[in-house]
C-alpha cells in the first residue's frame, strides 16, 4: 500500500475588522508570459466567507503591485473592470510602502510578497509590512538562491585566506588572488543577503555543513520574521517535478489564530494537490 502525502506544516486567511486588505506584490521578472490575474473572484469569496464568520459585511480590498511595466499595464486593465474595488501600482512594494502605512491602525492587511529570486527582497520593507497590529505576510522565501550567493561569498571569502609560510615568502606568491568575476560576483551576493537579512547575520550559515545550509537559512529567516513583530511563522516547502524543493513560501502572523487556520487550510489543499499530481506546487 502507498504512503500517503507527507504532512506539510501548514495557508489561508482569516480577519478581524470590517476591512480587509490584500496586497499583492511582485518585482522583478514575471515567472509566466503575460498576466493572468483573476482578482475578483477569489476576493468576493473572501468577503463572503468573512462577512459570514463575523455576522457582519466586510470590505475585502486587493491592491496589486507590478513592477514590470508592461504587466502593469495589462493588469491595470484587468483591475479597471472591477468598478473602483481594486487597485493596481506599478512598481515595488518599497515604492508604495507609505501609502499604505497610514491605513495599518485600522485595516488588517495580509501581504503577497512574490520577488522573482533573493534579489528583490528587502528585510526593512517586510518589517514595515508586520508593523500594523493585525498585519499578516505571506512570502516567497528563495533559498536556492540564497545558496548560491553564500557559495559565491564563501568562495571569495576562502581565497582571500591565504596560507602562511615558515620562510615568510611574500603571500602574492603563494595564491592567485581572485578573479575580477569572481570579486563582482561575490560584492553581488553580500549586498543581496545583507539586504534580505537586513544585516550580515547569514553568513553564520557559512559554517554549517553544505547539506544543512537551506534548512539553516530557513529558520534563520523564520527568526528574523518573528524578531520583527511576527509571534508565530509557518515555513511552506514548496515541491516540484521530481520532488525537488523548489522555494519555501513563509507565513508571518501575530495571531495563534490565524496561524492554525494557515496550518490547516494548506494541509487540507495539499492533500488534495498531492492526490492529483504527487507534488506540492
Amino acid at each position: 500500500m502507498g504512503a500517503g502525502p507527507p504532512r506539510p506544516p501548514g495557508l489561508a486567511t482569516h480577519a478581524r475588522a470590517n476591512r480587509r486588505c490584500l496586497r499583492r506584490c511582485r518585482s522583478g521578472r514575471d515567472r509566466q508570459s503575460g498576466v493572468s490575474v483573476d482578482l475578483h473572484p477569489e476576493a468576493e469569496k473572501a468577503r463572503e466567507q468573512l462577512s459570514a464568520m463575523r455576522g457582519a459585511p466586510v470590505e475585502v480590498q486587493v491592491v496589486a503591485i507590478e513592477k514590470d511595466r508592461a504587466r502593469y499595464a495589462q493588469l491595470e486593465q484587468i483591475v479597471q473592470t472591477f468598478g473602483g474595488r481594486h487597485q493596481a501600482w506599478c512598481g515595488t512594494l518599497g515604492d508604495h510602502i507609505a501609502r499604505l502605512e497610514p491605513e495599518f491602525s485600522t485595516t488588517p492587511t495580509l501581504f503577497f510578497i512574490d520577488p522573482f529570486g533573493l534579489n528583490p527582497l528587502q528585510a526593512e520593507v517586510v518589517r514595515r509590512a508586520l508593523r500594523g497590529t493585525h498585519n499578516e505576510v505571506l512570502l516567497l522565501f528563495a533559498d536556492q538562491a540564497a545558496l548560491r550567493h553564500i557559495g559565491a561569498a564563501a568562495a571569495m571569502d576562502a581565497s582571500d585566506e591565504q596560507p602562511l609560510s615558515l620562510f615568510d615568502e611574500d603571500a602574492t606568491l603563494q595564491a592567485p588572488a581572485a578573479s575580477r568575476e569572481l570579486q563582482v560576483t561575490a560584492d553581488a551576493a553580500n549586498r543581496i543577503m545583507n539586504a534580505a537579512f537586513g544585516d550580515d547575520r547569514w553568513r553564520a550559515v557559512m559554517r554549517h555543513p553544505a547539506q544543512s545550509r537551506r534548512q539553516a537559512l530557513v529558520e534563520m529567516y523564520g527568526e528574523l520574521l518573528e524578531s520583527m513583530g511576527a509571534k508565530r511563522v509557518l515555513s511552506l516547502p514548496m515541491i516540484g517535478k521530481g520532488s525537488r524543493l523548489k522555494y519555501h513560501l513563509m507565513f508571518a502572523t501575530k495571531s495563534g489564530k490565524g496561524y492554525e487556520v494557515m496550518k490547516d487550510s494548506v494541509e487540507r489543499a495539499w492533500t488534495v494537490i498531492w492526490s492529483m499530481t504527487g507534488r506540492f506546487s
